[in-house]
């Protein structure tokens, strides 16, 4: 469940403060408030009540924008929040999902002027970067085909007493025995 509290904007770092935004936690309507992308975190706070929610960029699992009307009713700012924000307010599609893994809640922000979602999205990417992923290595993603076999399992790639290892390179993650196979069949000969 989403806790509301009262609590100050953030002051520093502050990337872009929208007014007259509606937050939505789930399906359920939390009012119109300002929204502030900041650095350290994304803050939403209510108009009316003046109590509202911060979320941490590393439980911000996907942001983006959401133009699809037929999934919700107005484009909004689609934040995917890891943990559970709100068991009540759940969907019953959502409770389905959660079953598959870890639980997550939808949150989405509603600005009065869909064009300023763009804008929105920006700040949101731009503040996203300064917080890597700890879980994630610089080089994950970058091996399309899977994980990068270990020198002992490729066999050829095992290393000698000398601590030398044999005539064979990892480019990206995949082992590379063209050179060899090169010099084998004679490709690449000197011209005489």
């Amino acid at each position: 469940m989403v806790v509301l509290t009262s609590f100050p904007p953030p002051d520093e770092g502050v990337r872009l403060t929208e007014d007259n935004v509606e937050a939505f936690i789930f399906n359920k309507n939390l009012g119109v408030g300002s929204l502030y992308i900041a650095e350290s975190r994304v803050s939403w706070k209510c108009s009316e009540s003046g109590e509202g929610f911060s979320l941490e960029y590393p439980a911000i699992a996907i942001h983006a924008v959401s133009r699809d009307t037929a999934n919700f009713p107005k484009q909004c700012l689609f934040l995917m929040v890891e943990g559970d924000l709100g068991a009540d307010e759940r969907e019953e599609e959502e409770e389905d999902a959660e079953d598959e893994g870890e639980a997550t809640s939808t949150v989405r922000f509603v600005p009065a002027d869909d064009k300023r979602l763009e804008y929105m999205f920006q700040a949101m990417s731009t503040c996203q970067s300064l917080h890597p992923d700890p879980d994630q290595s610089p080089d994950e993603g970058d091996d399309y085909y899977g994980a990068v076999e270990s020198e002992e399992q490729a066999g050829d790639g095992d290393a000698g007493a000398d601590g030398e290892v044999s005539e064979q390179t990892q480019n990206n993650g995949h082992t590379d025995n063209t050179a060899e196979e090169a010099m084998d069949t004679g490709r690449y000969n000197d011209a005489e």
